[in-house]
């Protein structure tokens, strides 16, 4: 039995894996991740329009990642921004879909910015980012690489 709020081992939860949720769904409101967020898993589903997902500054942030998936049809762009100016995003991310294979590659110097198309479907994107202390680097898969774009005019300051 826990005594003064102690989790003991003997506890259904001791020692249980939990990874934090961040949900992008139903607004259209800008969402900011933060360093105390590290590890976390974004799930992204209908937000009823499009929606900007800021990162923390890469530097002094080396290590700290996060996951990306649709847990249903995106009904509007979802982008993923990189601080404008000193941060970009390096990478690829592969398309599945096709016998053969693309991807759309971040070249780590102009592309701040990722985007997740309005109309992906649901469980068909999959994204990793982990800061280097410079950029973001990014490794990720979709069914349909025209899912993904990469883009260079991040707001997020």
């Amino acid at each position: 039995m826990a005594k003064g709020r102690v989790l003991e081992q003997n506890s259904a939860a001791f020692n249980k894996q939990v990874v934090q949720l961040v949900k992008i769904d139903n607004s259209v409101s800008p969402r900011a991740l933060t360093a105390d967020m590290s590890g976390a898993l974004v799930v992204m589903g209908a937000t009823g329009g499009a929606v900007d997902v800021n990162l923390p500054a890469a530097a002094n942030n080396e290590g700290v990642y996060y996951e990306f998936i649709n847990n249903a049809a995106l009904d509007g762009k979802i982008t993923v921004q990189a601080k404008d100016g000193t941060d970009f995003f390096v990478g690829s991310i592969s398309d599945v879909e096709s016998a053969t294979p693309s991807n759309v590659a971040f070249n780590g110097s102009s592309h701040d910015e990722l985007e997740f198309a309005s109309g992906a479907a649901i469980g068909h994107v999959y994204m990793k980012c982990v800061s280097d202390g410079n950029n973001w680097i990014v490794e990720g898969r979709a069914h349909d690489v025209s899912d993904i774009a990469a883009n260079t005019s991040s707001s997020n300051t």
